[in-house]
């Protein structure tokens, strides 16, 4: 110990040779060292040289960005939902003494004006909340109505029309006359002509075509594809219904109500334009939403594409399945 040797002022001074001792080195040949020791040894003296500066491969081709958490939703939803009732609040408190208002002038006669007024502030569709009118069937007609549009009259304001020359066979005629300032609608009662076909009904019994009542039906759905120049028979085109679904973006919508607006069906709209997308908005898509469903898609709709991106991506991944 050094400080041991030091002075102080009970103890005399001492004089020491601290000059470094010398090593004595020896060569071994025919020892052995572990493979650890060698390795740091030849790391030690080796050769420096610039290595690869590249990021290191990982096993991830398509990683995904960490989420918020359940926490942050909550509390940004409360948020949200503390903000939206004060304002809506706020939007009642001036609804009535709106409202009351209104009564007192006589504007909004039974709450319908005001309630209106309210349901358009709050972002609501008034229609929605009113009662659905009755519309009659007027399917045993024989001929549909008549309808003359835009008539213009002569010098002398008038406008002269011919029942058989304009096909007026029916009993009842509606005017509308319309000018910059105003609108008068009247309706007019017309004779009744004796050979007119409009006086024929149509039969809408069940009697010619009554389905037997000794069997047993059943109405059912079917769905038809059909490849180029097919062509599909239907027997009874007044009773049966039929939509064609023809494009890419009819199919996505038919989905989507079958699914009760499904979000992740909705998200993936962009299938149904995808020919329309740039390539730069289409490796943007395919980053995103790469899966086994968007590559068969573009497998069977953009063969470019699948060659140029997704057989380089699938030949990279490490575990491939079968869809792969």
């Amino acid at each position: 110990n050094l400080f041991t040797n030091l002075a102080t002022p009970a103890t005399p001074l001492l004089t020491c040779n601290l000059s470094n001792p010398r090593l004595d080195l020896r060569t071994v040949e025919a020892r052995a060292i572990s493979d650890e020791y060698r390795y740091i040894l030849e790391r030690k003296y080796a050769k420096k040289r610039i290595g690869n500066m590249l990021p290191q491969p990982s096993l991830l081709l398509q990683p995904r960005k960490v989420a918020t958490s359940m926490a942050e939703k909550e509390k940004r939803r409360r948020t949200q939902f503390k903000c939206a009732a004060t304002d809506e609040e706020g939007i009642e408190d001036q609804m009535r003494t709106m409202t009351s208002a209104e009564n007192h002038m006589g504007f909004g006669a039974g709450g319908g004006g005001g309630a209106r007024r309210h349901m358009a502030m709050l972002g609501e569709n008034p229609e929605r909340h009113e009662t659905r009118r009755y519309q009659p069937n007027l399917d045993f007609l024989t001929l549909p109505s008549t309808t003359l549009w835009n008539l213009v009259p002569n010098k002398d304001g008038v406008i002269k029309l011919s029942r058989k020359t304009h096909g007026l066979l029916a009993t009842q005629l509606r005017v509308a006359a319309v000018d910059k300032d105003a609108l008068v609608l009247k309706t007019v009662g017309l004779p009744l002509i004796s050979a007119s076909p409009i006086n024929n009904y149509r039969d809408l019994r069940l009697l010619g075509n009554a389905l037997d009542s000794s069997k047993t039906f059943a109405e059912q759905r079917q769905i038809t594809l059909l490849q180029p120049g097919q062509s599909l028979h239907i027997a009874d085109l007044g009773t049966a219904k039929y939509e064609v679904y023809d494009t890419l973006q009819k199919a996505h919508e038919l989905l989507l109500k079958l699914s009760h607006n499904n979000a992740v069906l909705r998200e993936f709209g962009f299938v149904t334009k995808w020919q329309s997308l740039s390539q730069e908005d289409k490796l943007q898509r395919y980053n995103k939403y790469g899966s086994h469903e968007l590559n068969f898609f573009v497998y069977r709709r953009d063969r470019e594409f699948f060659d140029q991106v997704v057989v380089p991506y699938l030949k990279n991944k490490k575990e491939k399945t079968f869809m792969d």
